[in-house]
């Protein structure tokens, strides 16, 4: 399955960059994202690190084909995470429909495909690994511009260019996309590839995504899984408010059993975020987080910067 995503992908950027005798190079955009956070925990040393070292292009290939690459540096060493080309194959009616191949996220839980709300992702998601990028065929309808179906065929070796991974996983999705927020159902089901080890998965979850009314605004999710070799089930939930166009706060509360066969893996963690924009291309984030169980409390702060 990778080499035939991997063909596709080179076959389908050079066919569809010559379809038309327009030069679409003028509509490329490129940019980059920095991320260098200070994190500080009790009984530890201050921890600087780089969380991300992106450089980003997109654009299209013809009126109907996009375009997404995208390339980390922050472990100083290149990894390609997203390589993707979206194919329009209907749209600007009723009904929208959309191919997408190549590597990035699934469209599982929005907490682990698009950026995180706060500095890092909900504990669920991380224990999970729903940040993983995958090779993958992707479709999507879209519906009166309220309802939303996927449906993918995803490589569970979590990379286009490593595995190989010859049994698929499959993602089935819905979404209702109202005014006030968006509610989302998913599954999957398959085999995974991590660390050398095959295992067969499935995951589910419903969540309430940019939710909003006034200033307050909020999110939250429920999720189970047994991936890994591991049974979870976890939910969490945000409520925030923004203060005006640039500064914003929120609180989150997790509750996580990480292994529903073992005792004492019960997480439960309370966060305290708030973001100031100051300027156009830099936002300060800072979280505080409690967990308890191990009692201990956590700072992170971090400058986002795209550009």
């Amino acid at each position: 399955m990778k080499r035939a995503i991997l063909v596709g992908l080179v076959a389908g950027t050079l066919l569809m960059g010559q379809a038309g005798a327009r030069d679409w190079s003028s509509q490329w955009k490129f940019g980059a994202v920095l991320e260098p956070e200070l994190r500080f925990k009790d009984g530890a040393e201050p921890r600087f690190l780089w969380k991300r070292v992106r450089g980003i292009a997109r654009g299209p290939l013809s009126s109907r084909v996009n375009a997404f690459i995208q390339f980390d540096d922050a472990r100083n060493r290149v990894r390609l995470m997203d390589g993707l080309i979206d194919y329009n194959a209907i749209k600007g009616g009723p009904v929208d429909l959309t191919f997408r191949i190549g590597q990035g996220y699934p469209a599982y839980a929005e907490d682990g495909w698009a950026a995180p709300v706060g500095i890092d992702y909900t504990f669920m998601s991380e224990q999970l690994k729903l940040p993983y990028r995958m090779s993958q065929v992707q479709a999507t309808i879209t519906a009166n511009r309220r309802y939303q179906f996927n449906v993918g065929i995803l490589n569970g070796s979590h990379s286009l260019l490593a595995g190989p991974n010859d049994r698929p996983m499959f993602l089935l999705g819905s979404s209702l996309i109202g005014r006030s927020g968006t509610a989302h159902a998913w599954g999957m089901t398959g085999f995974d590839r991590i660390a050398g080890a095959e295992y067969k998965s499935w995951m589910y979850g419903l969540e309430l995504t940019n939710l909003h009314r006034g200033r307050l605004f909020g999110e939250g999710a429920w999720m189970s899984a047994d991936r890994f070799g591991k049974k979870m089930n976890g939910v969490y939930g945000d409520i925030g408010y923004k203060f005006n166009k640039d500064a914003l706060a929120f609180m989150r509360l997790e509750w996580c059993d990480t292994d529903v066969k073992t005792a004492g893996a019960i997480r439960q963690r309370w966060s305290l975020c708030a973001q100031q924009r100051l300027n156009p291309w830099i936002v300060l984030k800072c979280d505080v987080r409690y967990e308890q169980g191990t009692g201990h409390f956590e700072s992170n702060n971090q400058l986002d910067i795209q550009f």
